[in-house]
């Protein structure tokens, strides 16, 4: 079995790692660390048994049947973990939060809104550097209103403490949606897999083409 060996993708420094986590990012896998290691040990046991090499004369890759069921197998169990990425939520997500670079201060009054307001300040559903001295946030969210207002509504949301919890629920909403998983037909979901099967083994034959340019 054999296949056309496209080895430029698989850039920089090299060895099984690097390899592997490209295949995950080309992919938009999560569980990333578990998938990255997955990927590792299919190339730890191609370098036991030898069921991936690179034919110098051709510069074809050559598999055994053995290592190319292998390879399915770990190809089909990391398809499902393939994530659909929502560039337009990614690109608002990062422009909201350069916006929001720097200090923003709360009075005590308007704290006293935020049930457990330290819990809250300090926990993963805010965004803001909240302290003593800062900026307003009713003047940055007016700003946000007026430069993305299909996520911030100034005349539905008045109070400093209604501002900064808005903020935070956009922020955070778009945070989830920028990755979702991939709704793949069975024939969609075959198709990602044989690609994916590919691309691993190829990224195990640019392991062997990085050793083999490595000076002794």
């Amino acid at each position: 079995m054999m296949f056309d060996v496209d080895l430029q993708y698989f850039g920089g420094r090299g060895a099984k790692y690097e390899a592997a986590r490209d295949i995950v990012g080309q992919y938009s896998m999560d569980q990333i660390t578990d998938s990255k290691d997955k990927i590792v040990d299919f190339f730890s046991a191609m370098d036991k048994s030898n069921g991936v090499r690179i034919d110098l004369e051709d510069y074809k890759i050559k598999v055994s049947k053995e290592a190319n069921a292998q390879a399915e197998q770990l190809a089909d169990s990391l398809v499902d973990r393939m994530m659909e990425r929502n560039y337009g939520a990614e690109e608002d997500y990062k422009a909201i939060r350069q916006m929001l670079q720097g200090t923003y201060s709360i009075s005590e009054y308007d704290r006293k809104n935020i049930p457990d307001f330290t819990r809250y300040m300090r926990s993963s559903e805010n965004f803001l550097k909240i302290g003593r001295q800062g900026m307003s946030i009713d003047s940055k969210y007016e700003e946000l209103a007026s430069m993305f207002p299909g996520y911030f509504d100034a005349q539905a949301h008045t109070s400093p403490s209604d501002r900064l919890m808005d903020i935070n629920n956009v922020l955070s909403g778009l945070k989830d949606s920028i990755s979702s998983g991939m709704n793949l037909s069975d024939e969609e979901r075959s198709e990602a897999a044989r690609y994916l099967k590919n691309d691993i083994i190829k990224g195990y034959a640019y392991v062997l083409n990085q050793r083999r340019r490595k000076p002794a």
